[in-house]
């Protein structure tokens, strides 16, 4: 689907073994494969006398904190190949967004654009990414953490008081997986189209533990079951 050796890595928040520490120690071991995964992409980006600039978009970015040291090193990265290359970094997310938060990140002295050499622009698209964010074959490596759990449009109606997709069960849930798959069939085709030769996509998204259930919804599934409870005793 996308341009001449483009590429897609797409990893699963998995979840952690019981205790604080080993907790602790499965996350650093997630976040390292993650920034590594981002430095190979971003080593990637053909840097020839053909490359006027470089894209790298936060696809689903909210206040950018997900993001903010791994754009950073991506930059760097870039700068060490090619100091006075420009590059645009754009920011998307919906027109809701918290964007003030996302400005205030970006005056920060970690922040990406404190990287000195050639011209750093930052930029938002303010729409949905199940629409084209940017114009065609200009995307260089695109990121995106933990928003594809958000689909285009709300769950089923009959759902009730189901937060999540691994609450719902039979037509919901088979509604809902149709959806998902829909939403992510047209996620990556809009990407392909986005995307220039060689670019790469680095998307990590919620996983599913095999016993059916979403990393970290056990606490939410518990709070639905109190909230429940309270209503049927009229607290409520």
């Amino acid at each position: 689907m996308a341009g001449p050796g483009a590429g897609i890595w797409r990893g699963a928040l998995k979840p952690h073994p019981a205790g604080a520490a080993g907790s602790h120690r499965a996350a650093a071991q997630d976040a390292t494969a993650l920034q590594v995964r981002v430095f190979s992409a971003a080593d990637r980006i053909a840097l020839d006398s053909s490359t006027k600039a470089v894209v790298i978009a936060d696809l689903g970015c909210a206040q950018g904190m997900a993001t903010a040291l791994l754009i950073r090193s991506s930059v760097e990265s870039i700068r060490t190949r090619s100091p006075h290359i420009p590059i645009h970094v754009v920011h998307n997310d919906v027109l809701q967004n918290d964007w003030a938060g996302l400005y205030e990140a970006l005056r920060r002295e970690e922040s990406y654009l404190r990287v000195r050499e050639g011209p750093i622009t930052p930029m938002t698209a303010a729409c949905s990414f199940y629409q084209l964010v940017m114009p065609p074959g200009v995307l260089n490596l695109g990121l995106s953490f933990a928003a594809l759990q958000w689909l285009e449009r709300p769950g089923p109606a009959s759902a009730g008081t189901a937060l999540f997709f691994d609450q719902l069960a039979g037509a919901e849930a088979l509604e809902m997986a149709e959806q998902a798959h829909q939403d992510w069939s047209r996620f990556l085709a809009l990407r392909a189209i986005e995307l220039a030769p060689g670019g790469c996509l680095v998307l990590v998204m919620m996983g599913r533990h095999p016993n059916g259930s979403a990393t970290g919804h056990t606490l939410w599934a518990a709070i639905r079951a109190i909230a429940e409870e309270l209503v049927l005793e009229g607290r409520i």
